[in-house]
């Protein structure tokens, strides 16, 4: 896999940065909101100009044929057909905010010397990250009309209460705490004991073996298999990676035995998490309309 920008599969940090209520602590450095403003400013700076270093490598790896061009039918093509991006200018735009957000917030770590944790309940920051970053975010929370006969496609509204709830666009929700490496976005290398962690792809192969399980059942049939595929397809949709203009990625032709996906922070979720068969009809109005014949 090159080393350019990929479609990131997830919104982060921009649109839903938590940073909790402002609790009085010690600091270990005291930093005026002057300088923190500026600290922010110049991550931002930084951080934009990496995406745009980055992007121009992404264009550097198509035309030299490493990425195949969208629509070129390659594997990762067909693939893509099942596992595809659904508004991929719309995911594009709150991914590569997202990716900025990341880095600033690395930045930040690093530059005041305090742990993440500090960053999220310094008042300082609260403020500057409203003024700066929050204000730019591509996320705008629904307008919702009570008095509607028919749901959205894409799930907004179905909650009045949290219009934004399960709705298509929006982060995949936790069941747990992150455990990235750094708490940011660094895939974990660490066991509890301190060791280093299998590569996942050893993970999956071991706990994968098609010689460890019975192949037949008495009670259930490959239907149910494909019932719940069915449902999952409703309730969750990952985009896929891409590189640039949604280039297909080789990725799985390489000898690494470690095939980490890059830039996970939290997973978008491309379809509404209510069953209401959005595998079928589509998650936005444009997909709807693609779907129908417009007659009958």
């Amino acid at each position: 896999m090159g080393p350019g920008v990929k479609l990131m599969l997830c919104i982060v940090l921009c649109c839903y940065f938590y940073l909790g209520h402002v609790t009085a602590g010690r600091e270990k450095r005291q930093i005026s909101q002057a300088v923190i403003g500026a600290y922010l400013k110049q991550a931002l700076v930084e951080a934009n100009q990496e995406l745009a270093q980055m992007k121009a490598i992404d264009k550097m790896m198509v035309d030299q044929g490493i990425d195949a061009p969208a629509g070129s039918r390659s594997y990762s093509w067909h693939l893509g057909r099942f596992l595809y991006t659904k508004d991929a200018k719309k995911v594009r735009i709150l991914s590569d905010k997202a990716w900025v957000t990341v880095r600033t917030t690395k930045k930040l770590v690093e530059r005041t010397g305090w742990t993440l944790a500090e960053v999220q309940v310094n008042p300082y920051i609260v403020n500057e990250w409203r003024l700066q970053v929050a204000a730019s975010c591509p996320f705008m929370e629904p307008k919702c009309n009570p008095y509607t006969r028919y749901r959205t496609a894409d799930g907004a509204c179905n909650n009045l209460n949290d219009p934004s709830l399960g709705a298509a666009l929006t982060r995949q929700r936790r069941m747990m705490d992150n455990a990235y490496e750094d708490g940011i976005d660094a895939p974990r290398m660490h066991s509890v004991l301190g060791g280093y962690l299998p590569s996942p792809r050893i993970v999956s192969n071991v706990m994968h073996k098609s010689d460890c399980c019975p192949q037949f059942s008495d009670r259930l049939a490959v239907a149910v298999m494909q019932f719940g595929q069915f449902i999952e397809h409703d309730v969750i949709s990952t985009p896929m990676i891409t590189g640039y203009e949604g280039a297909d990625i080789p990725c799985c032709e390489g000898t690494s035995a470690t095939l980490l996906p890059k830039g996970i922070r939290s997973p978008l979720n491309q379809a509404s998490a209510y069953l209401d068969s959005s595998q079928i009809y589509g998650t936005d109005t444009a997909e709807q309309h693609r779907l129908r014949a417009g007659f009958g």
